[in-house]
């Protein structure tokens, strides 16, 4: 079995203790673990994917089976000098979320709505595709969403989210959200974090897979558990050890064939 998680922060946790390590991520065959280095500060995420490299060496000696995906949430870092996404392709990185809540020089955020897409952030998604990056829509604000779908010429993907239909909260995608996504062929990751959910039972992450596969089909929902970045977890998973409770509940593609469809054709 193939397990893709599209978004975790374990690079530089704010959970304690930490819900997500190398000794305890290898839950199946095989798998491919985003890792987000998340800071407005260059020289800081510089110094994350440093820290990348480690974890990734460790797991390699422990599991070949395994891998990580270098990302980087939001696009603060780049302080609008295009340069900057060369180097960190360069480095590794192959998805990049484009805001994090507030607005920045690329879009309006999750906590700024009626702010778009800039014209900077139009330069940005064009390069990301001409390097080969997935452009992740996680954080986004609404006017920003649609006005990114619009550049766009290859699937995206939303790391890490919820049904909005489910649970009405700023972060998580409306119906119309999850049809545009997967009309693109872009796969939206399933968050574990309660706040989001509505609910902090396994069948409520569950009954938001379902909803999304019911809107948008079979192919365009994912995991994106957010570990490390949330403080709170559904009851009985404390970490990542515990992803096999889930794994029962689910079937292949949501458990990472779809993200699979997307991460292959990385160069």
């Amino acid at each position: 079995m193939l397990y893709i998680d599209a978004h975790c922060d374990s690079i530089a946790p704010f959970s304690q203790p930490p819900q997500l390590d190398v000794e305890r991520m290898r839950v199946s065959e095989s798998g491919v673990q985003f890792m987000a280095a998340f800071s407005p500060d260059f020289e800081a995420v510089k110094d994350m994917l440093d820290k990348m490299d480690g974890f990734e060496a460790a797991l390699a000696a422990a599991d070949p089976g395994w891998r990580i995906l270098r990302a980087v949430e939001g696009g603060e870092c780049l302080n609008g000098d295009l340069r900057r996404l060369d180097w960190l392709y360069r480095r590794g990185v192959r998805s990049l979320g484009l805001t994090w809540n507030g607005a920045n020089a690329l879009s309006g955020g999750a906590d700024t709505p009626g702010l778009g897409l800039t014209s900077f952030g139009a330069q940005v998604i064009e390069r990301m595709e001409e390097l080969g990056m997935l452009v992740d829509l996680a954080h986004i604000s609404p006017e920003g969403f649609f006005g990114a779908l619009e550049v766009c010429k290859k699937p995206p993907i939303v790391s890490h989210t919820a049904a909005h239909a489910l649970n009405p909260h700023r972060r998580n995608l409306t119906d119309g959200q999850i049809r545009a996504i997967a009309l693109r062929g872009g796969v939206i990751g399933v968050c574990l974090y309660p706040v989001f959910l509505g609910g902090d039972t396994p069948e409520t992450v569950t009954r938001h897979i379902e909803h999304i596969k019911n809107t948008g089909g079979r192919g365009c929902v994912g995991l994106g558990t957010d570990f490390d970045g949330i403080d709170q977890l559904p009851r009985g998973i404390t970490g990542v050890q515990d992803m096999p409770k889930l794994f029962e509940l689910l079937d292949e593609h949501t458990i990472g064939l779809n993200f699979w469809r997307l991460v292959r054709e990385l160069p």
